[in-house]
């Protein structure tokens, strides 16, 4: 996936009381930001409180995050969201601690996004904001939960204009209370040039939706946080906080290299470089241990797997079947028709593979009608290919049978 960088940082109010706090964590992949509703003295202690303990807790099950950057599964995606919702529900009962032995009230906003591997999880309690940009488009991935569960605007009202909700209504749904929280999750592939920010609601809400895009689209990766609080702390009075999390892109000799590795296979023969990079734009690289399964026979699958380097085993009920070496391919069926997988696909060396999820897949098919048929002729090939060496198999044991 590449480097990634994170940067958070939080200004206080013009009281000097800091209510919105931001955390972030290089090493996990971490970034949250938290935000106190209120004026006592609670509210910034207990937002650190908060980032602490989601990231102490994340931190305690790296192995988790490790294995899942090894071999994604649909069971480790599942734990990595339920040690989120843990460590923000042991957040809560802390903050709901901290406020009652200070007998104030605690109202927290918390968001949290955590890169890992080529995914990205993102939490989400209250009235902050999360955005993804991509592509030059902006996308808000989360919904405020204030006063009565209405959603707030995204821009001021026009003075002739009452707000829907006023812009200091409370989160509906909040940490330090006493209550369980709902806590909303996400999970969205990353792809390289991602950014994800997470802000408090003080920050952005003086912002059109078109403001908050060119800023976060055009600036450095190292000058996006300082500038963007900049002009929240210039726009409120009440602090503001922000932090960001971006996925670099591969760099050039590693863009190089997997060009001239998918240009070798034969699914791709024919391709133009500029489809080939289109190709390798969609792939997202992923490495396993010898002895990992990559696929399991009779499990379901949406994924294409390119080998890059390494070799791979071939079972069919325990039996090894066949190796692939690097340049082969394998799962296009799931490409086709999310089939049981009819054998398992074990390493038996370390490996780099290319993968190919079904809907990036169907992506490059849509929007380029004479890749799509090369793609499709290849496929074909060899399937066709295939069903003659099974036939030839099948009438070589039938003659076999046909003398004993």
């Amino acid at each position: 996936m590449g480097q990634q960088h994170q940067i958070a940082n939080q200004h206080a109010g013009a009281d000097g009381l800091l209510r919105a706090v931001a955390l972030s964590d290089p090493a996990l992949g971490f970034v949250a930001v938290a935000e106190a509703e209120g004026d006592g003295p609670t509210a910034g202690a207990a937002g650190q409180l908060a980032a602490d303990v989601v990231r102490a807790h994340v931190a305690r099950n790296t192995d988790v995050l490790d294995r899942f950057r090894r071999h994604p599964t649909d069971d480790l995606r599942s734990r990595i969201i339920g040690v989120l919702k843990e460590g923000i529900l042991r957040a809560d009962s802390e903050t709901t601690a901290l406020a009652s032995r200070r007998s104030d009230d605690v109202a927290l906003s918390f968001d949290a996004a955590l890169l890992v591997g080529s995914e990205t999880f993102v939490a989400h309690v209250g009235a902050g904001r999360v955005y993804l940009a991509r592509h030059g488009l902006l996308h808000r991935l989360t919904v405020d939960h204030v006063g009565t569960d209405v959603l707030a605007d995204d821009v001021p009202p026009r003075p002739d204009e009452p707000a829907a909700v006023a812009v200091d209504a409370p989160p509906s749904r909040a940490l330090g209370r006493g209550q369980k929280p709902e806590i909303e999750m996400l999970c969205i592939d990353a792809q390289p040039g991602d950014r994800i920010v997470a802000a408090n609601r003080e920050l952005v809400h003086p912002m059109s939706d078109v403001e908050l895009r060119d800023v976060i689209a055009q600036r450095a990766a190292e000058d996006l946080v300082p500038h963007l609080l900049e002009v929240g702390r210039k726009a409120s009075t009440k602090g503001v906080a922000c932090g960001c999390v971006q996925v670099a892109g591969a760099g050039k000799k590693e863009r190089e290299a997997r060009l001239e590795i998918l240009g070798r296979m034969a699914m791709l023969a024919h391709c133009t470089p500029q489809e080939l990079v289109a190709v390798a734009s969609a792939t997202r690289p992923r490495t396993y241990h010898k002895g990992d399964e990559i696929v399991t026979e009779g499990g379901t699958g949406r994924e294409m797997f390119l080998v890059v380097s390494g070799r791979l085993q071939i079972v069919k009920d325990g039996a090894p079947i066949a190796t692939l070496e690097p340049g082969s391919t394998f799962g296009e069926m799931a490409m086709l028709d999310e089939p049981r997988a009819s054998a398992t696909v074990r390493a038996i060396s370390d490996v780099e593979l290319l993968v190919i999820a079904r809907e990036a897949f169907f992506g490059l098919l849509k929007n380029d009608a004479s890749f799509a048929v090369k793609i499709l002729w290849n496929m074909v090939l060899r399937l066709s290919a295939n069903l003659r060496l099974t036939s030839a198999r099948l009438a070589e044991v039938s003659r076999s049978t046909g003398r004993t």
